[in-house]
Formats: structure tokens, sequence, C-alpha cells
């Protein structure tokens, strides 16, 4: 998974060029990269009822 400072500094590296980290998140987007983050968890849910849900083959 890449993120903006690892695009960063992907460019430099490869190209020489030091490059702002707005640019970098644009440079993902064309290349067809979405923002990825976790769901957010429900502040009520009960973590033993869903352990106890899961199936287990």
């Amino acid at each position: 998974m890449w993120s903006g400072k690892d695009m960063r500094t992907w460019v430099q590296a490869q190209f020489g060029k030091m490059v702002h980290l707005g640019c970098t998140y644009k440079f993902m987007r064309k290349a067809g990269f979405s923002l990825q983050k976790p769901r957010s968890r429900h502040v009520k849910g009960d973590k033993t009822a869903k352990a106890a849900s899961k199936t287990r083959d």
C-alpha cells in the first residue's frame, strides 16, 4: 500500500525532483489509486457477540 510520503520519496529517487505532498496525491489519483481507510466501528459494538457469530472451518 502506497502513501503520499512513499510516492514523494520514489519520485525523488527516480527523477531527482522534490515534489509537494499534495502533488503526490494528485499523481496517485491519476494513476487509478483511491483513498483506502478502514471502516469505522460502532461505539456500542459487542466484540464477544461478533466473535461468537463467526463460523470456523
